[in-house]
């Protein structure tokens, strides 16, 4: 990214594969890497409410390991738009899906563009209006999480950080491709329990 007062919070979750031994190795050294390791598998949700609660930043991604970018100016074209317009909540953009096992790519353009208001949004959202691909595609203005009680989320996935998002103001979304969505046999969404299901409908 062009834009280069970043941190970088890498929560493993309890994983086996030796990733947090390959990381420590490589980067642990870098000023503006934190590893944190859960001692326990908590998912994702929890995971992401801890990379959260660490994070020093006025801005937050939520971001997986399986998603990348290939556009270097998505940070700062975001973060200029949140630096100047208060009532913002985030900042997303298009992405393009990758099909894993078909060897398949696609671009996923979103129907929205500009600045939306967020009750309008929230009102049709995932109806009228889609969100985002995940959460990588976005910068979010964590003061506006704060005033959406973000912390008091049970079920952090994409949907519900969206949602909160929206009930304390507005989003824009910018008309440019910021990188790759992985879709594969891996994936959280395809492998989630009927509990699971049920508990972030709820939330």
């Amino acid at each position: 990214q062009s834009y280069k007062n970043i941190e970088i919070i890498v929560v493993d979750d309890a994983s086996q594969d030796g990733s947090v031994d390959f990381l420590k190795t490589k980067y642990n050294q870098i000023p503006n890497i934190t590893i944190y390791s859960n001692k326990k598998n908590l998912g994702a949700g929890e995971s992401r409410k801890i990379g959260y609660s660490i994070s020093k930043g006025e801005y937050i991604i939520f971001m997986d390991d399986d998603d990348y970018y290939t556009n270097n100016q998505f940070f700062a074209k975001a973060i200029n738009i949140l630096e100047n317009r208060e009532n913002i909540s985030f900042v997303s953009s298009n992405s393009i899906i990758e099909y894993v096992k078909e060897n398949k790519k696609k671009v996923d353009i979103m129907n929205i563009k500009g600045e939306i208001n967020g009750l309008k949004y929230l009102s049709s959202f995932q109806q009228k209006y889609k969100k985002s691909n995940s959460t990588f595609t976005t910068i979010f203005k964590k003061q506006k999480l704060e005033e959406a009680n973000f912390k008091d989320v049970d079920m952090v996935n994409d949907s519900s950080i969206y949602l909160r998002a929206l009930l304390v103001g507005d989003a824009y979304i910018l008309d440019e491709i910021s990188g790759v969505y992985r879709i594969h046999s891996k994936n959280i969404t395809f492998n989630l329990s009927a509990n699971l299901i049920n508990e972030n409908l709820i939330e």
